[in-house]
């Protein structure tokens, strides 16, 4: 039986967001810096920060909500 998909809360939207190429960005409040986020065998996995690489060309896109 699938779950149903939760809808990404407004206050949270502004931590989670998509650049042109469509790489998603996090932004990790323990750490105070946004990371990028790839699938790596089914599983989430940050892959570098904006410290490593700095910030690609925009514009963002805050991420899509699910119903």
């Amino acid at each position: 039986m699938l779950k149903p998909v939760k809808r990404l809360k407004k206050r949270h939207r502004r931590y989670v967001w998509v650049d042109r190429e469509g790489t998603v960005w996090v932004y990790l409040k323990s750490e105070r810096n946004w990371c990028t986020l790839t699938w790596v065998d089914g599983f989430p996995e940050l892959l570098s920060t904006i410290d490593d690489d700095g910030w690609p060309d925009g514009p963002f896109y805050a991420v899509p909500v699910f119903s």
